[in-house]
């Protein structure tokens, strides 16, 4: 191992308790082979540490502006701890409200977490695959890696990331439409009590915003649809946005619940206006969730009898949806459904019986996807 000849100062303060301000310094062709060797070797290993763990997953929250963040990695190419950090808070944000450009730096993540070694690459890789998976409505591996997540953030002792380890294994209980997916509440209520511990601690306000999703989605997929406490638990967490300019990346999402919260108690109007006005602030580039909004409008258009304009909000949404990977069909069969449904309101019987091959072919995706699914578990 080559260790060249210079001399090193090494700030006694900076390894052990200070005693007084002084340092030592001396040349390393002082030293014995041997001891030069092992020297090399310490520092080596004692620099690889505090790069591999010196950031906590708290500083990788996500951001506003993600085009800022884009911009500065494609002028910051080299290897380098702010490059990691500024990956994983990209990747965060897309979970937030570009999830159709969710994983597209995941390759060099697990770059460093591979080659590099690095222990909080590994975790927030695994996390961040986990979501995505969630994503996708692949619960069981949403499942194996958030925790494998989980388990490698207690190694790291970062509670930061245990929080959203555990949140995952939440929301994962439903999906995005209410439906429960599992007959007992008891893990969610355990992982619940586990994060707001966790935020006992950390004290973070992107924690505590992650808390307030996981609530939501508790509220409306395994408390039986209770429009109340989904709403008072979006209030809550737009109070705090507001309250802070750095929290506005969740700001969409929250906004959405509470058009959810307004729909399920009946407050339709509310509900369409708010969509109304969340599809006008979202960007062009926000495919999926462009399409998953003009869907929602579309369901109070039904309501409304707006029957028109439901029907170009669906042939919209499903026009975006081909813009990205569906997540597992079920948006789109849902969007297909709410299509002909609004054909018939007009009294097109025919044009809607012509979707029913359509809403057929894609149920028969579905169908395949979830018995390929059942198969993969059963060879696991």
């Amino acid at each position: 191992m080559h260790c060249p000849d210079r001399f090193i100062t090494l700030p006694w303060s900076d390894l052990y308790p200070p005693i007084k301000d002084i340092a030592m310094t001396w040349k390393v062709t002082d030293l014995p082979i041997v001891a030069k060797s092992a020297l090399c070797l310490y520092l080596i290993t004692f620099i690889g540490r505090v790069n591999a763990q010196s950031f906590q997953f708290a500083d990788t929250h996500p951001v506003n502006n993600p085009d800022s963040l884009e911009q500065w990695l494609g002028q910051h190419q080299a290897l380098s701890e702010d490059r990691l950090k500024n990956l994983i808070s990209l990747e965060r944000t897309y979970t937030w409200n570009m999830k159709s450009k969710a994983g597209t730096y995941f390759p060099e993540i697990k770059r460093y977490a591979v080659i590099q070694k690095n222990a909080m690459a590994k975790a927030a890789y695994d996390y961040l695959l986990a979501y995505k998976y969630f994503d996708e409505e692949k619960e069981s591996k949403t499942a194996l890696y958030a925790n494998q997540a989980l388990n490698e953030f207690i190694s790291l002792t970062d509670k930061s990331g245990q929080l959203h380890a555990y949140s995952l294994l939440v929301l994962i209980k439903s999906n995005e439409f209410g439906l429960k997916v599992s007959s007992t509440n008891k893990p969610s209520l355990f992982y619940l009590d586990k994060m707001e511990g966790l935020l006992a601690e950390t004290k973070d306000g992107h924690d505590f915003l992650m808390v307030q999703l996981t609530y939501t989605r508790y509220h409306y997929g395994q408390n039986g649809y209770n429009g109340n406490a989904l709403q008072k638990t979006v209030e809550t967490a737009i109070q705090r946005i507001n309250q802070n300019p750095a929290y506005g990346y969740a700001r969409y999402r929250f906004n959405r619940l509470k058009a959810l919260s307004y729909y399920l108690l009946g407050q339709h109007e509310k509900s369409y206006n708010l969509n109304k006005q969340i599809l006008a602030q979202l960007r062009p580039d926000q495919f999926a969730e462009l399409a998953l909004t003009k869907y929602n409008l579309a369901i109070e258009c039904y309501l409304l009898k707006r029957t028109e304009e439901g029907i170009r909000l669906c042939q919209e949404s499903i026009k975006l949806q081909s813009k990205y990977t569906p997540e597992g069909y079920t948006k789109l069969a849902a969007t297909y459904s709410k299509y002909r449904a609004l054909l018939q309101q007009k009294g097109d019987y025919v044009a809607a019986e012509l979707l029913s091959d359509s809403i057929g072919i894609i149920n028969n995706y579905i169908l395949v996807a979830k018995n390929d699914k059942k198969l993969l578990e059963l060879e696991a």
